[in-house]
């Protein structure tokens, strides 16, 4: 394998190690929302009290 070769193939897995990384930022960010949506349904809608929630 010449270096050039080698260090494709290192990019290459470094953009995937990165690509994976940005996606389960974007699944956490989708599950906070998720969360907040829930928190404000329950204080708003249905009376909880913050306290209660702890």
């Amino acid at each position: 394998m010449s270096i050039e070769a080698i260090a494709r193939t290192i990019i290459s897995l470094i953009d995937g190690i990165t690509c994976d990384a940005m996606q389960m930022d974007i699944q956490q960010l989708q599950i906070d929302s998720q969360i907040e949506v829930i928190i404000f349904y329950l204080q708003n809608v249905l009376g909880v009290k913050e306290e209660e929630l702890a």
